[in-house]
């Protein structure tokens, strides 16, 4: 992914709300992970599991993200 390609809320993920909703693009750049490992790594329960919107619109808890980001295992 290049620097031009970051999504928005990737680069400004410090100023989201805890409520906010993200897509996969963006765990990709935060956890450092290729798109399937994301999608492993959520259904072995190493990030937070997602939101299913409606068909096509999945997206992970910023809030969540945090916690597991900083380490915390009791999400």
């Amino acid at each position: 992914m290049t620097a031009a390609s970051v999504p928005f809320a990737a680069k400004h993920f410090a100023d989201l709300p805890n409520d906010a909703y993200v897509d996969v693009k963006v765990l990709m750049v935060l956890y450092g992970r290729c798109r399937a490992s994301v999608w492993n790594d959520s259904a072995l329960g190493r990030i937070p599991k997602p939101r299913k919107f409606s068909p096509g619109c999945t997206r992970w808890n910023v809030g969540e993200i945090r916690k597991s980001l900083a380490g915390d295992v009791t999400q």
